[in-house]
């Protein structure tokens, strides 16, 4: 009898997953911009939880900058598209939900096409004169590439890298590390 191969379980804090599925009722817009968020008790009591794991989660909401926290008062959920960070958008691609992915890609293109048109700029008036030799090397790969598409798309990662390294912009060479 052959066994099939499993994914690992996944394991989980209380708090992360309820983050998770907070974090989801706000970018559905299941509480929207300046609704209070359900209070600590209730939250504890609808998912059967403690009140420490529900403290712990609205305090990741906070520091996403999907709620504002008022000690004593409310927890107000924010515009999420106007506070939140690209961070959140980093979280939700590992959310492994497809709902949340819907234009994500997208915004991502157009944001890496403006990025990448700036950073060829920016490459062009400063780079040296090996490595601008090193991108026109690297151009030539996308041909040996042929109709190879792991290929192509590591010779198209591999030009970007020098290019964007080439634009001396510390900031479009920074990686996520969230």
């Amino acid at each position: 009898m052959t066994q099939e191969r499993q994914e690992p379980i996944r394991r989980e804090a209380v708090s992360d997953q309820l983050y998770g599925l907070l974090r989801d009722r706000i970018l559905a817009g299941s509480y929207a911009a300046g609704d209070a968020l359900t209070a600590e008790r209730d939250l504890a009591a609808e998912f059967g939880v403690n009140r420490h794991a529900v403290r712990e989660a609205v305090k990741r909401l906070q520091q996403a900058r999907l709620v504002d926290v008022s000690h004593g008062g409310r927890t107000l959920v924010l515009d999420w598209r106007r506070t939140a960070g690209l961070d959140l958008a980093v979280g939700i691609a590992r959310a492994d939900d497809d709902r949340s992915l819907d234009g994500l890609a997208r915004d991502a293109l157009e944001m890496r096409a403006c990025i990448g048109a700036d950073a060829a700029r920016l490459c062009a008036l400063r780079c040296s004169q090996e490595t601008a030799a090193r991108i026109v090397d690297a151009a030539g790969r996308y041909t040996q590439a042929g109709p190879d598409l792991a290929a192509l798309g590591a010779a198209d990662v591999a030009w970007w890298r020098l290019i964007v390294e080439g634009s001396g912009n510390l900031a479009y060479c920074w990686r996520s590390t969230a």
